[in-house]
């Protein structure tokens, strides 16, 4: 029997959206197309009715395969098998089983042909909708003071987002598409520098979950969609393409994209057009329309398999030390007449973020008393819920302002 492989990459997929098959010149007999490939078969004398399967295909349902026991391969949609355990091609639909050669074969090639089986972002919201959620934070009394976004990994209440979007909360809730609110009753694994953070829901069962893709096989001109909250708008839908692969920063290597990245999206799923998430949204640029930047979903994969689970509080512990941040703000003046109630520090202590109560006014009257201490001020820049921050620069030293909520406000210092 001829087992012989000349290529060994062979996949199972499903089949999405409404699928045609378009070939370039003549197609080769004993040629069958699975998925977005082209494949030449040889089954001895006997040889493959591309007619038949291609009109299975079209019709939708799995493409499968055996192995040379003769059972079925499960589970293989999206990944890849080698071609050495494939003797046979079939089509599983609902109500039948068609075998198509199931002798022995050898692969000779794979050429690609162009399929369309992509979903339109319409179908991705409405498939994935449920599996995306709007994160709101809240300090020790319960007052919501940041937002973002986030999406379900599995149907026990595990939800990726980003590290920043929890940072220095003293509580956390979801709130699904439906309107369902889950609190979140613990961090599993984080990453403060690479900005994932994976969280456990209380009590939380039967969830819709996203499907997780492949990131390194994202390409430059690739369709994708993102569903986030932006401004707190629960689950808005954008499109766009990649723009760039592997950009370089001090978080990693990122995705680019065109899709809108803004105030509250930070957290949420980028979808290929299959409906795969390959990302996490977490930064745009406030001044460049059209330039976003996603964590790819293959870092996040380890924090899955593995766990450090922590409280918020116990993260919160870890990353404040009053000793280790009073003295990178020496010279930064306290407000007067007032206290901080919270701060954060940083895991590498390279900067701390003190939390005050004060009016707008108390601000505005602050921000004099850092130019009298020789700060100045040089940038504004925007958080995830649109609230302007002012940066203050002195030496080499860099501190920043911006109110949260009707009357709060974070005094930021970074070293």
């Amino acid at each position: 029997m001829n087992k012989k492989i000349i290529r060994s990459l062979f996949a199972a997929m499903i089949i999405a959206g409404s699928t045609y098959i378009t070939t370039f010149g003549a197609m080769a007999s004993g040629t069958v197309v699975i998925g977005n490939q082209a494949i030449s078969l040889d089954y001895a004398n006997d040889v493959a009715n591309f007619t038949e399967i291609s009109n299975d295909i079209v019709s939708g349902g799995l493409i499968y395969v055996k192995n040379f026991e003769g059972n079925w391969i499960d589970n293989v949609t999206g990944k890849t098998v080698s071609a050495s355990i494939i003797p046979a091609v079939a089509y599983k639909g609902n109500n039948k089983v068609v075998n198509y050669g199931a002798q022995d074969k050898s692969i000779d090639d794979t050429t690609q042909v162009a399929v369309t089986a992509e979903l339109t972002a319409k179908q991705i919201i409405n498939k994935y909708g449920n599996a995306v959620v709007y994160v709101e934070v809240s300090d020790k009394n319960h007052n919501a003071i940041a937002s973002g976004s986030g999406f379900i990994v599995k149907s026990t209440g595990v939800i990726v987002t980003n590290f920043h979007v929890i940072k220095g909360s003293s509580y956390v809730s979801v709130t699904l598409q439906n309107g369902t609110k889950y609190d979140v009753k613990s961090v599993l694994n984080y990453n403060e520098k690479q900005d994932i953070a994976v969280l456990q829901l209380s009590n939380a069962t039967n969830l819709s979950t996203v499907t997780l893709g492949v990131s390194d096989n994202v390409e430059v001109g690739d369709n994708v969609a993102t569903i986030g909250s932006p401004q707190g708008y629960a689950n808005s839908l954008s499109t766009g393409i990649v723009s760039g692969i592997n950009r370089k920063n001090e978080r990693g290597n990122d995705i680019q994209t065109t899709a809108s990245i803004t105030y509250g999206s930070s957290g949420g799923p980028l979808f290929d057009m299959l409906g795969n998430v390959i990302g996490i949204t977490y930064s745009g640029f406030d001044s460049a329309g059209n330039i976003g930047f996603v964590i790819p979903i293959n870092e996040v994969k380890p924090f899955l398999a593995t766990s450090n689970e922590k409280t918020l509080s116990q993260i919160n512990s870890a990353t404040s030390n009053t000793a280790n941040f009073l003295p990178l703000l020496a010279d930064v003046p306290q407000p007067i007449g007032l206290k901080y109630d919270n701060y954060v520090v940083s895991s590498d202590k390279d900067y701390v973020e003190y939390f005050y109560a004060i009016s707008n006014s108390e601000y505005t009257d602050y921000a004099k008393l850092l130019n009298s201490y020789g700060w100045k001020e040089y940038n504004t820049v925007y958080d995830d819920d649109n609230n302007p921050i002012s940066y203050f620069i002195k030496g080499d030293n860099t501190i920043g302002i911006g109110w949260i909520g009707a009357n709060r406000t974070i005094l930021g210092a970074i070293h």
